[in-house]
């Protein structure tokens, strides 16, 4: 996640969203388990396949990266997409009321 620009800036977003909602302190902590998980599930999933399948894990984690580079741009461009219509929806319902 450090090094990931895009996932850095929709982490943050979240957080901000997450600490300046009207919440309970359970719901908050919640939100952000939720958050932190999405987040890290890049990482997990790896992790995952390798204790899971530990002889296998070398061929299927090349070809979940094989897929993962060729859907890239779709993959991103569709999550920057929802990210920008959640943007857009807050801040215009923010500007009516």
């Amino acid at each position: 996640m450090a090094v990931n620009t895009s996932t850095i800036i929709i982490f943050i977003s979240g957080v901000n969203v997450v600490a300046t909602s009207k919440v309970s302190n359970l719901d908050a902590l919640i939100a952000m388990i939720v958050l932190v998980f999405f987040t890290l599930l890049t990482l997990f999933v790896p992790i995952l396949i390798y204790v899971v399948f530990p002889e296998k894990s070398a061929t299927l984690l090349e070809k979940l990266r094989g897929w993962l580079v060729r859907h890239n741009r779709v993959m991103v461009s569709g999550i920057l997409a929802l990210f920008c219509v959640y943007l857009l929806t807050v801040g215009i319902l923010k500007v009516i009321k």
